[in-house]
């Protein structure tokens, strides 16, 4: 059905009284639905799983003032592999998760275009990925601090700015698979395979096409990083704006595919 339902209402003089929601009181209603969505039971426990396990683990494991072993946790394991699947887990099924439910029917028959949908959809999403993500690395500079890491004030700045990059790049990019399968997963695994591992590892200007690429440039302007991983440090605007524009790419393909891809609820259901 379409989107753009008929929202003028006749009023007892002959003028009509416009019902269609702007993009401020749409998002309220997409927020709360995935607020009230992430508050259960199940989704609230993996979310604390994403702020507190591996903080908590490297508390109990890492030694000492190592700050090699902190970078290889925070850095390494974390921020390049983790939050690229805690995206993928996030973003895939934003749509789906309507589609199984069985809401999709009545969020896309509201007085809204299918793209304007999409893209508050996605910005409720990467709120709550961004507080969890924040929320995340919070902990591992407070593990930092316990442990006497050195050099950590100078690695917060770049370190936030590359998580929040990570997030709405990756998270767009999820969003993208999401809508090209159920397996978004198994896209996922194979997309970081050859693109953000196999192509990113290239050391000709082809690399540039990862968006770990960019996290990397953006965190190697902190020395002891790009000491120890052999990293090249780069304009932090330019790699910014780099992984924003594939964002951006990345959000209007996803835009466009929702526009015009039609979901069925039993097909969806079945794995």
């Amino acid at each position: 059905m379409s989107a753009e339902a008929d929202t003028t209402v006749e009023g007892g003089e002959g003028s009509g009284v416009q019902l269609k929601p702007g993009l401020v009181r749409a998002f309220q209603g997409i927020w709360t639905f995935e607020w009230q969505s992430r508050m259960t039971f199940g989704k609230l426990g993996s979310a604390a799983a994403a702020v507190f396990a591996l903080p908590l683990l490297m508390l109990l494991t890492l030694p000492q003032a190592s700050a090699d072993t902190f970078h290889s946790w925070a850095v390494t394991f974390f921020l390049m592999l983790v939050v690229p699947l805690n995206c993928l887990s996030f973003f895939g099924p934003m749509i789906r998760d309507d589609v199984q439910s069985d809401t999709l029917p009545f969020v896309i028959t509201r007085p809204l275009k299918r793209h304007a949908l999409y893209f508050l959809k996605f910005t409720s999403v990467m709120i709550w990925t961004q507080l969890v993500t924040l929320l995340g690395g919070a902990m591992f500079v407070l593990v930092a601090l316990l442990k006497g890491i050195e050099g950590i004030s100078d690695l917060i700045p770049y370190y936030f700015l590359a998580q929040f990059v990570a997030v709405i790049a990756f998270g767009a990019l999820s969003g993208l698979l999401g809508l090209l399968s159920k397996k978004y997963m198994v896209l996922g695994v194979v997309y970081g395979a050859v693109i953000e591992v196999g192509i990113g590892s290239i050391p000709t200007n082809i690399h540039s096409l990862a968006i770990s690429y960019h996290i990397k440039s953006i965190l190697a302007n902190v020395p002891p990083i790009a000491k120890q991983y052999g990293w090249t440090a780069g304009s932090v605007g330019e790699s910014v704006g780099i992984a924003m524009i594939a964002a951006v790419v990345f959000l209007i393909l996803g835009a466009l595919m929702f526009n015009v891809r039609e979901f069925h609820h039993a097909d969806e259901m079945q794995k």
